[in-house]
């Protein structure tokens, strides 16, 4: 969750004194008792400007997203995980049915393997080589270049290569119960070395053969207006008010 506070007083007096401008010419002649109407003309404009603030918040329906605790066992086995109904486990893969991701360990590497169509994506402009660190907002899609087979990550500095002590991002396809492919991404934290790996989160996108870029969970931040009293609103437009409403916000990754 972020919170931001955010000052209106100076855009609502702005706004106040447009709406005065507006009132002097055709009530100037208008009794002062009578004056009261003008902070119910002004809360009404309040209204249609904080309108203006309130940004919808939807999730987008075809984005799978699963916050996971996935520590994959540092052997030739490793874990199997099956991303459609959210089941891992470490051991032999006749213990997860229907399994897309295995996650093993040969010789100190991290590698992984794949089920029947399934691949890692490797860094763009990468050809060769195991699973690349993919960078936030990198399309993950048909175009990518694939790896296959099995594969070990490379730790090192260029561009793609895996970090210690960092979070890294991959990203894989998968075919589904209904033998379609989906594309996803895997956020992996990563420790003092490669093979002490903990998947934190998994995302695919539920629409075949449709790309998704690393870090898309499919939830879109939003925010609620705030509600202000008639009195509080003229108090604003007369300058009489110094003080912040905080606006918070929800959602989003990572």
């Amino acid at each position: 969750m972020k919170k931001q506070s955010t000052t209106l007083g100076q855009y609502f007096k702005s706004l106040g004194s447009q709406v005065m401008r507006s009132d002097t010419s055709s009530e100037s002649n208008i009794a002062s008792d009578e004056k009261p109407s003008l902070k119910n003309r002004l809360a009404k404009h309040l209204v249609t400007g904080a309108a203006a603030l309130a940004i919808a918040g939807s999730a987008n329906a075809a984005i799978v997203n699963w916050n996971c605790n996935l520590v994959p066992a540092v052997d030739i086995d490793g874990m199997y995980i099956n991303v459609e109904t959210q089941v891992a486990s470490n051991g032999p893969g006749t213990g997860v049915p229907g399994w897309d991701l295995n996650p093993y360990t040969t010789s100190g590497g991290a590698n992984w393997f794949n089920s029947t169509g399934g691949g890692q994506m490797r860094y763009p402009g990468v050809t060769t080589g195991s699973a690349g660190n993919l960078a936030i907002g990198t399309s993950v899609s048909a175009t990518g270049s694939w790896n296959t087979g099995t594969g070990t990550t490379v730790i090192g500095t260029a561009p793609g290569n895996w970090q210690l002590n960092a979070t890294n991002y991959l990203g894989f396809r998968f075919v589904s119960a209904a033998g379609t492919v989906h594309y996803g991404w895997a956020k992996i934290n990563v420790g003092a070395v490669q093979t002490a790996r903990t998947i934190v989160q998994i995302a695919y996108e539920s629409v075949a053969a449709t790309p998704i870029n690393v870090g898309d969970d499919g939830v879109v931040l939003s925010c609620t207006a705030p509600t202000l009293s008639a009195t509080t609103v003229a108090a604003i437009c007369a300058g009489n008010a110094n003080g912040s409403i905080d606006l918070t916000t929800t959602g989003g990754s990572p």
